[in-house]
């Protein structure tokens, strides 16, 4: 599949980065059915592809993603919403059949509408350049980390469309602000912007809009350059797991998985490397 099969989304390599745009610009890249299967498809293409090592998310024009298509949201309200949407892989083309999802995770991260995102074994950064609403919030938040453009903000809408906390934003939200700070959010739907969602941890950092994608793809260009694409997999694996487990089976496993790492291939290159004062050759991830 090349860029030009994609209609709701754009696919481009920069360097070792791969960069998914949303795009929808007229409708503030509002989600749709089609646009959830490319997603999946996209994010599974950049995980075997050797070459990328991190993959950024973005928003042609001036939104991130403004969550469901009203439409589709009409549509819902006349005859029910769906279980199966927003790039559920059972109904997908022949054409988009690619399931993303190296690391082993209990089975809602894999199952879920974008949980799915902590299962690829490379990071995935959200490059938060706009608006960011109702499902679009928690596209945003299954990103591992959030680097928003000084215009960027969020805001969950739920509360005054009617609705609850969809697709798995009351378990995350709260992980990552706490839950004073979640239901705030959620209660109020007020905007956040990038400033505000740094200093409660919703943002990771903060760019001026001209410089949200220039340090994001820098951020992957940095790790490509002298980190282990398997220690980032191996690390990203334990920090999700962890979240579901006790210290004593986290501890465990770290000590399982240090011994592993001592005996492989990319640690004796960090130390020789090191050693030489050059940078580390390590091998990439992926199929192809």
């Amino acid at each position: 599949m090349t860029a030009q099969d994609y209609s709701d989304i754009l696919y481009e390599i920069h360097d070792s980065a791969a960069i998914i745009t949303l795009n929808r610009p007229k409708r503030l890249n509002a989600i749709t059915a089609l646009m959830g299967k490319e997603l999946r498809h996209a994010l599974a293409r950049a995980e075997n592809d050797k070459q990328v090592v991190g993959i950024v998310i973005t928003g042609a024009g001036d939104a991130f993603c403004a969550g469901v298509d009203m439409a589709d949201l009409h549509q819902a309200g006349q005859s029910g919403w769906p279980e199966k949407r927003l790039g559920d892989t059972e109904e997908s083309s022949e054409r988009l059949k690619a399931e993303p999802g190296r690391l082993e995770l209990p089975e809602g991260f894999h199952k879920g509408t974008y949980s799915y995102f902590a299962t690829i074994n490379k990071p995935v950064i959200g490059a938060i350049n706009g608006a960011v609403a109702g499902a679009g919030l928690a596209l945003a938040l299954f990103c591992d980390i959030r680097f928003f453009a000084e215009s960027g903000y969020v805001s969950s809408s739920f509360s005054r469309r009617g609705l609850i906390a969809e697709l798995g934003i009351s378990w995350v939200l709260p992980k990552l602000v706490g839950t004073d700070w979640a239901l705030d959010i959620l209660w109020s739907s007020r905007k956040v912007f990038g400033k505000e969602a740094k200093e409660i941890g919703l943002g990771t950092r903060v760019y001026k809009d001209d410089e949200l994608i220039p340090n994001s793809l820098a951020y992957i260009s940095d790790i490509a350059e002298n980190c282990s694409p398997a220690s980032i997999a191996g690390i990203k694996g334990q920090v999700y797991r962890d979240l579901f487990r006790p210290p004593t089976e986290a501890f465990k496993e770290a000590n399982k998985l240090m011994k592993e790492s001592i005996a492989g291939p990319d640690f004796k290159e960090g130390v020789q490397s090191f050693l030489d004062r050059r940078k580390p050759n390590f091998a990439r991830l992926g199929k192809n």
